[in-house]
């Protein structure tokens, strides 16, 4: 899954947990201290957004346009406000885990300035316009 598919879609691949910090590296810069920032943001981001998540496994992914994203393994649905826009609503794991995603890599491009990182926010929020759940996505980090 690795690879753009026939309908030059994006798609995404799971990168293994024992190779998660050599990938997510090369992807925000070779400072590895961003790969810890992006994970608590993350991590933080949902804790904020989402009142019913309350710490768990994640999966990282890899996507065929060279972003990246971390969300929560697990199935169901999670109920995310964000007070900042007025959003409320319910979407899948993975669909929060974007959401949550996206906002920490937005915070760090601003806070860094590290191109790579803001690269990755690009390549995200491409990716998250093609996603099934992308109303629901795009009305929450706007």
């Amino acid at each position: 899954m690795s690879t753009l598919t026939s309908d030059n879609r994006i798609t995404r691949r799971p990168i293994p947990s024992e190779k998660a910090v050599k990938m997510l590296s090369r992807h925000l810069g070779v400072h590895p201290v961003y790969v810890v920032l992006f994970e608590n943001h993350t991590y933080q981001m949902l804790d904020k957004y989402a009142e019913s998540y309350n710490g768990g496994q994640w999966q990282f992914f890899t996507l065929s346009n060279g972003g990246i994203y971390m969300a929560p393994i697990g199935e169901g649905q999670l109920t995310l406000e964000v007070p900042s826009n007025g959003f409320s609503g319910s979407m899948s794991v993975d669909a929060a885990g974007i959401v949550a995603s996206l906002f920490a890599l937005n915070f760090l491009s601003w806070k860094t300035e590290v191109d790579a990182i803001t690269d990755c926010y690009h390549k995200l929020h491409h990716f998250a316009g093609e996603h099934a759940e992308f109303p629901q996505i795009y009305r929450a980090i706007d």
